[in-house]
């Protein structure tokens, strides 16, 4: 996942980076309540229990997780730690930036990328 947002063979990692990654932006007014919510209410209790399982160090000796964006190298509570710090980041934003197609679309991505970690950790 780590390179398939590269637009053509000469763009380099480094370059996308510094342009950010390419997120879908069209929403219909029925996809707004699932930004805000994640659809599945056991997310939301995995992603308390998660928080929980960090805040006490239960995963302090978890195996490094690869959800890409270089992630395989750091230490699984780390990108957990970042990881609920941008779901905080996105709920402690203004409404009218919540509003904001392009912020929805992040935080829809970082919803997912919740349930592939969910996947990994159980």
């Amino acid at each position: 996942m780590a390179d398939s947002h590269l637009n053509s063979s000469r763009e380099t990692p480094s370059a996308v980076h510094r342009r950010g990654t390419r997120v879908p932006t069209d929403f219909s007014a029925k996809d707004w309540i699932a930004v805000e919510e994640p659809s599945e209410p056991g997310l939301t209790a995995w992603i308390a229990d998660l928080r929980d399982r960090l805040t006490k160090g239960r995963l302090a000796d978890a195996a490094p997780v690869d959800l890409g964006y270089g992630t395989a190298g750091w230490p699984a509570s780390l990108t957990i730690q970042i990881m609920l710090a941008d779901l905080d980041h996105y709920s402690n934003l203004a409404p009218a930036d919540r509003l904001n197609p392009a912020v929805g679309a992040r935080r829809l991505a970082l919803l997912d990328d919740f349930r592939r970690l969910r996947d990994v950790l159980g």
